[in-house]
């Protein structure tokens, strides 16, 4: 093979794409750069290929060899132009970085020029966020080049798309050093940038050049100056793709041919605020602890310098966001009631500094500060007032007119004139500051009809700042709008009046441009990405918006336009414009539209499109951090940003176009319509929303950061109802990941002063209550209860006392005593509803468990304990609501505590994973038909009969076990046949069995396991333990050995299935209902003479009950709960080891093809069944007296006729196929040639798949010497592994093996690999 500098030419054309890439050989790699340009500006923007080389597209840029580089970064310019902006985006640091760090330095102008290219088209897709970290990154070089060459592209960023896009306060923080810099060319290349910035933000620079020296001022200076000369206004000179996108619809809707050109003349650029250049300032950490006690003080000069302090640390243009209730509640007080002037003035300062700083998520605050401020108008100090009237403009940036409507109507109708006028005077700016889009007709009404009654008012002031408010409104909305108002005043001099306002009136809103309307069917053909980017070429593009009846049909295509399309992917500000792009693609391959015409697109589709796997495929990535947590204090662009994309999808959107758009508009009233059309879709059919159902939490999480109470209010609404739809049978189990993405900013909102917000959000944590661990919205409310807000608080510690009475001390986690330690804390609280709620915790809580709360709270201080002790007393003797009493913990589990855990499910590994179309997979548990109960008498109790039962469940189900085991229905073999080839072990008929039981009662024995009432299960449980516990089991037992492990695994069933979720009435029952099972289990299969009686068809069903024992969630909420889980871990290690060889095999095998026939299942239960067959494996060689094999080989041929190799290929895992095939290897190593005369159970072994697999291993055996060989070869160069040294094999094989009674997730991957190298 040729190294990188030879010049032996070599052809290339055999070797695929992927190889060239690979190839040592500069003239390999670029060929297939050269290939990879054709596919990339040929494909579509979703395309497989694309996907396919993203991965590699940073090596293309960094190629060794200049020329294959040169080549390589045409690849990857081509690929970033033409790809989905989606993936384009996910692969943009690691690109960027890659050419800052080989392709700045270039010695070849074209590979510099097209990379910086491909940095400037990523500042073009409005992936610009990721670009400049990178090229900031690199302006910390060592390299000279590569600092200045990387100013120079964030300079020519800036000048090309703005300040929009290029984020001027990051650029500020790295770029003073750079103009002290030792080398010249990047003092220069600082300073160019630096007067960029100046053209962009003017003055506001001059603030971040303090640190320079006067050299490099006056430098500076005399840039600005000529700056100031030119008087020329910054603007972007080229639109991103969104605005190239818009000004599209726009030209077509208007039947224009096209735009004027790349740059955006019609938008103007962004205006940069102080705010915008500097990081926010935490004001909350700086107050002293006992701020709220100084505010209290009775010197007023305490009071006084408490509030200048705040005054200070809040005097700056951008505060950072937090819970400021506490904060404003104080301030509150302090304007509404201290009689000190000079401190309510700097109380309203603060109030000011607060609202401007924190600026829009301020809302909540605000609106509860104007009707105090309103209030305060009625102070005749003018200096009071004229801070009054600062605080209530400031706190009105983040409120609307129509949140403050009651105040305002109010202010207006109070008894002080002073009130009346000043209010009408806010009124008045605030007219000032709207469109007529602001004042709809219906609040229009409202605030005009109080005005009029004002300007009749005996106070001249009332008179002239009400007439003053109505002629700023006459301004706004002008005389159509006011006349039927206006119409109504009989003075003329009135009239008059408010006309001369109206004049004088100054509307300082900027005027919003009218959203274009979209033509309603129209699509034009594709277009290349190329046009698409030139508004000179526009094509139309559908939006979601409603678009007029009259519109156009048709769109003429430029005839120089190819035929594919290339549109970007949405962006935050187009959201809606991806889903109808995809639409029209995919319409085009099915049925192409006529050249010259447009093709029909109509969103008329389901709101929700259920994409099978997608809400796996999302839980997935974000376990492996390949997403985002859903996890902040309050969301980020990158989480909306996140959001989006995947409700957008990889492939295909999850929803239509129209919900979309209505997600994440500013509008509240669309966001109204989203959830109105949510729950259309949650009262026709409840499967589609559990499909996204991921999705919605999230969506609704960030509308709890909102403060639109009509969103709030009609989210409360459909919540409930979604929740209500989840608890209907089967009941749906929420996984970990939807309760965390959801309930802890839900609670954010428990502390609303409104009552209908309150009473909802109780209502949907009390419904979590039944779709999760209980435990798990303890724990949330735990957290709730460390709030800085004190409604917050209060109101978790009610639930949490509701979740204790409900559902026992067991729900309160980590433990009744941590979480009565943490409650006691909140006796001391100065707010007195938190007191309260704490004491009456605990009254409750004392109930339960008595004096242990005494014991607990025993840390307390002697106030906090004197108030606990005195509510004590008072309280009646039934101080809580009765509830039955806590089971005794670990009363009856008998685990053995030296044995070790062999498959205990952490927390993490246990979240359950629903399926994405659930219209029969509720994470319920699995649910089969017991093979053993058929034929008794006393089977009419089945667990799958037992329908109405579980129709009365209300409690959630075990929630990780969700897998439906029924019979294969594509094998034709009976159950009889199964059992004669299985070689069932010979143990007494029945009827001489039953008849022995009879006389020592053991029928009533058994049908008392099998009754419905837990009380007789547990007698009858207690008799056979006693039973088998004696030194030498009973006769009357071991006669019945099969019999009596069909009904004990019928036990566990129902325990599981209908105990369980009703574990709040039979808690006293069911943790010593499983104690005794499993002790009874324990025991029996400790001897190697017990546990060889029974069949394959009754370990397979006691194993899958085991496990689902073991998966249980429920378990961690239970006392006693994770001893019985360790128990079942060890007790399915010991049938595992000790049963009869030949059924244990056959029964794993057997229980893993029903798993896989059923269709459902988690990949925990799976892994753990895999497990107990390797487990098997291991012990074949130990065992291969017992081991007949013609059973085995029998199991093993029924899995591979209902899943042959030709199903494994397109499966997700093939795991179980390589296990299986492991099985025959081992036997083959064992047996030999032999075991091709073991196929007489095997009908026409001849035409199995079975017999050729078997002879191929026989035949590789062979070549190593037959069983037991350690010869290796060599075929075709390569070493085959499954040829290797035997001994090394099977020291591997053990060592794996070994490591299988552990949750070691490694040893899983490296069975899988060994399976891998026996194909």
């Amino acid at each position: 093979m040729n190294d990188e500098g030879s010049n032996v030419q070599e052809d290339f054309t055999k070797l695929s794409t992927e190889e060239k890439l690979k190839h040592k050989n500069w003239n390999a790699r670029a060929s297939a750069y050269d290939e990879l340009v054709k596919v990339f500006s040929q494909g579509e923007p979703d395309d497989v290929e694309f996907k396919k080389f993203a991965g590699r597209v940073k090596d293309f840029v960094q190629d060794a060899h200049q020329a294959a580089q040169e080549k390589g970064v045409d690849a990857a310019w081509n690929f970033v132009d033409n790809v989905n902006p989606a993936l384009a985006g996910k692969i943009c640091p690691e690109l960027v970085s890659g050419i800052v760090a080989k392709c700045i330095l270039s010695n070849r102008a074209k590979t510099k020029e097209k990379a910086i290219e491909i940095v400037m088209l990523y500042f073009e897709l409005e992936k610009h966020e990721a670009t400049l970290e990178e090229l900031i990154k690199g302006l910390t070089n060592k390299s000279p080049k590569i600092v200045s060459g990387c100013a120079g592209v964030i300079r020519n960023a800036l000048r090309v798309f703005g300040s929009k896009y290029v984020s001027i306060k990051v650029v500020l923080k790295a770029l003073p050093p750079l103009l002290s810099d030792r080398d010249k060319n990047v003092r220069e290349e600082a300073k160019l940038l630096m007067t960029e910035i100046y053209r962009w933000i003017g003055e506001l620079i001059k603030p971040h050049l303090a640190a320079l020296n006067s050299v490099q001022l006056g430098e500076l200076e005399v840039e600005f100056a000529k700056l100031k000369e030119k008087g020329e206004k910054a603007v972007p000179e080229k639109l991103v793709r969104s605005q190239v996108k818009a000004a599209q619809v726009a030209d077509n809707a208007d039947g224009q041919a096209g735009a004027s050109g790349d740059a955006a003349p019609e938008e103007e650029a962004e205006e940069v605020k102080p705010e915008d250049l500097v990081d926010p300032v935490e004001v909350l950490k700086t107050l002293p602890e006992n701020f709220s006690e100084q505010l209290q003080s009775k010197k007023w000069t305490d009071r006084k310098e408490a509030l200048e302090l705040l005054d200070t640390n809040s005097n700056h243009p951008k505060l950072m966001e937090g819970d400021y209730n506490e904060t404003v509640s104080n301030l509150k007080k302090v304007i509404a009631k201290d009689s000190n002037v000079v401190v309510v003035a700097l109380a309203g300062k603060c109030l000011t500094n607060l609202a401007k700083g924190v600026k829009q998520k301020f809302g909540p605050c605000a609106s509860s500060a104007v009707p105090v401020i309103i209030e305060k108008f009625k102070e005749k100090k003018v200096n009071v007032v004229t801070v009054m009237r600062e605080a209530i403009d400031a706190c009105y940036l983040s409120l609307t007119l129509e949140s403050i409507t009651e105040s305002v109507l109010e202010g207006l109708a109070h008894k002080t004139p002073s009130v009346k006028a000043e209010t009408a005077l806010f009124l008045t700016r605030c007219f000032c500051k709207c469109n007529p889009e602001d004042l709809p007709k219906k609040l229009l009404k409202v605030y005009v009809e109080a005005l009029l009654k004002n300007i009749g008012d005996p106070d001249a002031s009332v008179r002239d700042s009400s007439s003053e408010a109505l002629g700023t409104a006459l301004k706004v909305v002008g005389e159509k709008a006011m006349a039927p108002f206006i119409g109504t005043i009989d003075d003329d001099l009135k009239k008059a009046k408010i006309t001369d306002y109206c004049k004088n009136a100054v509307i300082t809103a900027p005027r919003r441009k009218a959203a274009p309307a979209a033509p309603a069917k129209t699509e034009a053909p594709p277009a290349k990405a190329a046009d698409a980017k030139n508004v000179k070429k526009p094509v139309a593009r559908p939006t979601a918006a409603k678009a007029p009846a009259k519109a156009a049909a048709e769109v003429k295509k430029p005839p120089s336009e190819p035929d594919d399309d290339d549109t970007p992917a949405i962006t935050p500000e187009t959201p809606s414009e991806q889903a109808p792009r995809r639409t029209v693609v995919k319409a085009g391959k099915a049925a192409p539209a006529a050249k010259g015409k447009a093709a029909v697109v109509e969103d008329s589709g389901p709101n929700i499109i259920v994409q099978p796997n997608a809400k796996k495929q999302r839980a997935n990535d974000e376990k492996l951090l390949k997403t985002l947590k859903w996890s902040f204090q309050t969301p980020t662009k990158e989480f909306i940003q996140q959001l989006q994309d995947q409700m957008m999808g990889k492939d295909a959107p999850c929803f239509s176009s129209n919900l979309l758009a209505w997600f994440f508009s500013a509008d509240f009233k669309n966001q109204i319509k989203a959830i109105q059309a949510l729950q259309e879709d949650l009262n026709v059919k409840r499967e589609p929303t559990i499909a996204v159902i991921d999705l919605i939490l999230k969506w609704f999480s960030l509308r709890f950061f909102d403060s639109n109470p009509q969103v709030l209010a009609k989210g409360l609404e459909y919540l409930q109802l979604l929740f209500a739809k989840l608890s209907e049978d089967p009941v749906y189990q929420l996984t970990d990941g939807e309760v965390n993405c959801f309930v802890p900013y839900l609670l954010l909102k428990i502390g609303d002063p409104k009552d209908t917000v309150k009473v909802g959000i109780k209502n949907i944590v009390q419904q979590l209550c039944s779709l999760t661990a209980p435990t798990k919205i303890y724990a949330f409310l735990a957290d709730g209860m460390k709030s800085k807000n004190a409604k917050q608080r209060s109101e978790c510690i009610d639930l949490a006392t509701w979740v204790m009475e409900t559902y026992g001390m067991e729900a309160c986690v980590p433990s009744p005593e941590v979480a009565i330690k943490l409650v006691s804390q909140q006796i001391g609280d100065r707010d007195a509803n938190v007191r309260n709620a704490a004491l009456n915790y605990l009254l409750f809580a004392f109930g339960l468990i008595g004096d242990k709360v005494l014991t607990f709270t025993k840390a307390l201080d002697e106030k906090d304990r004197s108030m606990l002790m005195e509510r004590l007393k008072r309280a009646p003797k039934k101080a809580a609501p009765e509830v039955v009493p806590q089971p005794k913990p670990h009363a009856t589990v008998r685990p053995n505590p030296k044995a070790s855990i062999a498959v205990r499910p952490t927390q993490q590994e246990d979240a359950p994973q629903a399926v994405d179309i659930p219209d029969s997979a509720s994470d319920s548990g699995a649910s089969t038909t017991s093979k053993g109960s058929k034929g008794t008498a006393e089977a009419t109790v089945a667990p799958r009969a037992i329908k109405g039962e579980q129709q009365q469940q209300t409690i959630s189900r075990p929630a990780t076990v969700t897998i439906r085991r029924t019979a294969p229905t594509l094998i034709p073999i009976s159950e009889a046949d199964l059992n004669a080839a299985l070689g069932e072990v010979p143990i007494p008929k029945r009827s001489q069995s039953m008849a022995a039981a009879s006389s020592s009662g053991m029928t009533s024995v058994f049908a008392g396991l099998l009754s419905n009432s837990p009380g007789a299960t547990l007698q009858a449980l207690k008799k056979i333990d006693d039973l088998v516990s004696k030194s030498v089991v009973d006769p009357t037992v071991s006669r019945n050995l099969s019999e009596l492990y069909r009904h004990l695994s019928e036990v566990l069933r129902k325990l599981y299935t209908s105990s369980m979720p009703n574990y709040a009435t039979n808690f006293q029952h069911i943790a010593a209902c499983y104690g005794h099972v499993l002790h009874i289990l324990r025991v029996l299969f400790e001897n190697p003479r017990h546990a060889d009686q029974t069949n394959a068809l009754i370990l397979s069903d006691l194993i899958h009950n085991l496990i689902s024992t073991i998966l249980d969630r429920r378990m961690e909420a239970m006392t006693g709960g994770a001893d019985i889980v360790q128990t079942a871990n060890v007790i399915t290690l010991r049938i595992v080891d000790n049963a009869n060889r030949t059924q244990i095999v056959c029964a794993s095998v057997c229980l893993l093809r029903q798993l896989l026939g059923s269709g459902q299942m988690t990949d925990k239960f799976l892994d753990l069944v895999i497990k107990c067959v390797w487990r098997c494996v291991r012990k074949m060689p130990d065992t291969v007296l017992q081991l007949q094999i013609d059973p085995v080989l029998l199991e093993i041929h029924l899995f591979l006729k209902q899943f042959p190799a030709s199903h494994w290929p397109t499966a997700a895992d093939d795991t179980p196929f390589r296990t299986v095939k492991t099985i025959l290897y081992t036997l083959c190593r064992m047996y030999g040639s032999d075991v091709l005369n073991h196929l007489t159970l095997v009908e026409d072994p001849e035409n199995s798949e079975l017999l050729s697999f078997l002879k191929r291993v026989v035949k590789s055996v062979d070549r190593n010497g037959g069983p037991g060989g350690d010869r290796e070869r060599q075929q075709n160069g390569e070493t085959l592994a499954t040829n290797g040294n035997a001994k090394k094999h099977a020291d591997n094989l053990s060592n794996i093996i070994n490591r299988l009674g552990s949750s070691d997730q490694e040893a899983v991957q490296q069975v899988r690999a060994l399976a891998t190298t026996n194909q």
